[in-house]
C-alpha cells in the first residue's frame, strides 16, 4: 500500500481479487479495542469477523482419537470422556491431556487394552499432573479477560463449590455470558445452567489467581543490580500475576 492507511480505492482493488487472495488477521480482542483508530477503516469494515472458539465435542473426540487410531489402538470411552470434560475442546489442552493419558496408560501396561479404563485413583493423579501443565495456559486466558469477566467467573466458581451449577439469576454473569461462551470459558445455555469449562480451571480461579496476585516481589534497595538484573526486575514488577519466562 502507498500509505499506512488503506484508501477506499485500494480497498476496491483488493475486492477485485478477493476470490484469489485471502487476507487473515488474528487478534485476541476485537479490533475496536486493539486499535480504535483502525476500526473505522473501510478495509477492516469490509472484512467478515469470525470468533475462534474451542472444538465441538465431536471435533475434540476426533482430534484426540485420530493419532491413536493411526497406531491401530483405541482408548476406553470412559477415559476419552474424562479428557474431554477437563479440556472442553481447547486444542492445546487436548494435546497435553491426550499425551499425559497415553503416557499413563503406557506406564500401567494397559495401553493396548481398551477394556480397562483408568481407575478414579489414576484419574485424580492425571488431573493433578494436568493442572500443573495447564496452569500457564490458564494464566494466559485470565490475562486477556476484562475485569467484569473476571468478576463473573469468580462468582460462578464460588457458587459452583456450594451448589454445583449456577442458574442465570445474576446480572453480572448474564451480561458476559455471550462473549465468555464464544471464548469457551462458559459451558451451558441461557435457558438452563452454566458452568466453567473445566474443573481444573475452576481450581485455578479459586486458588491460582489469588496466589498470583499475592506474589509481591521484595525489593532490597541496598543491593546494587546490573542493568540486565534491573530490567528483569522492572519487567517482573510490571507483570505481577502473570506467568513469565526468561
Amino acid at each position: 500500500f502507498a500509505n499506512q492507511i488503506v484508501s477506499k480505492q485500494e480497498v476496491n482493488l483488493l475486492r477485485s481479487i478477493r476470490d484469489q487472495v485471502a487476507i487473515i488477521l488474528f487478534t485476541e480482542k476485537s479490533l475496536s479495542k486493539v486499535n480504535p483508530d483502525a476500526s473505522s477503516s473501510p478495509f477492516f469494515q469490509s472484512m467478515p469477523a469470525e470468533s475462534l472458539s474451542s472444538l465441538s465435542e465431536d471435533e475434540a473426540r476426533k482430534f484426540l482419537l485420530t493419532p491413536v487410531n493411526k497406531k491401530n489402538l483405541a482408548l476406553p470411552e470412559n477415559d476419552v470422556d474424562y479428557v474431554l470434560s477437563i479440556t472442553n475442546g481447547f486444542p492445546y489442552l487436548l494435546i497435553l491431556a491426550g499425551t499425559a493419558l497415553w503416557d499413563m496408560r503406557s506406564s500401567l501396561k494397559i495401553l493396548e487394552n481398551n477394556n480397562i479404563p483408568l481407575s478414579q485413583v489414576y484419574k485424580d493423579a492425571l488431573a493433578g499432573q494436568l493442572y500443573d501443565q495447564f496452569i500457564r495456559s490458564f494464566s494466559i486466558y485470565w490475562e486477556h479477560l476484562e475485569p467484569n469477566e473476571h468478576s463473573a467467573i469468580k462468582e460462578l466458581a464460588t457458587f459452583s463449590k456450594q451448589k454445583g451449577q449456577k442458574t442465570l439469576d445474576s446480572p453480572g454473569v448474564i451480561d458476559v455470558f455471550p462473549p465468555l461462551k464464544s471464548k469457551g470459558i462458559f459451558k451451558g445455555e441461557l435457558a438452563g445452567h452454566i458452568s466453567l469449562f473445566s474443573p481444573l480451571f475452576e481450581k485455578y480461579v479459586d486458588t491460582g489467581t489469588s496466589l498470583a496476585k499475592s506474589r509481591e516481589i521484595p525489593i532490597n534497595n541496598e543491593i546494587a543490580l546490573t542493568k540486565i538484573e534491573q530490567d528483569l526486575l522492572n519487567y517482573l514488577q510490571e507483570n505481577k500475576g502473570r506467568a513469565c519466562t526468561y
